[in-house]
């Protein structure tokens, strides 16, 4: 669940990025200060994501390594990655928090985006 909605805030996040590069936006100073504060928020939770994924990808690698490796050395250095990823995931409490709040956050201003994209380009 939280993957998804750090999907759709990615492609929100991509769609600011283009927005605030257009000469209609940047001509409306109004419009385009709503659309880089968005596009601040959203870095913020981009940066957050990007830490979120690498610990899943950390675990899942580790595990993986843990299921197939015979070296013991090996298996010693995956299961030592294993339980560092869990503890940050676990640790990193506040980082599900701000994602999630964020997100709530995110869906306000994508309304009032959507509406400057509206007027600009439909």
């Amino acid at each position: 669940m939280l993957l998804d909605k750090l999907n759709i805030i990615k492609e929100r996040f991509d769609e600011v990025s283009k927005l605030i590069i257009e000469p209609e936006i940047i001509s409306d100073q109004k419009k385009y200060i709503k659309l880089n504060r968005e596009y601040k928020e959203l870095n913020l939770i981009m940066v957050k994501r990007d830490e979120y994924l690498a610990l899943l990808s950390n675990k899942k690698e580790a595990q993986e390594i843990i299921s197939e490796e015979k070296d013991l050395e090996m298996l010693a250095m995956a299961k030592e990655e294993l339980e560092n990823a869990i503890l940050k995931l676990a640790r990193d409490k506040s980082l599900r928090e701000e994602l999630g709040n964020n997100s709530r956050r995110v869906v306000e201003s994508d309304m009032e985006s959507k509406k400057i994209f509206n007027e600009y380009f439909l």
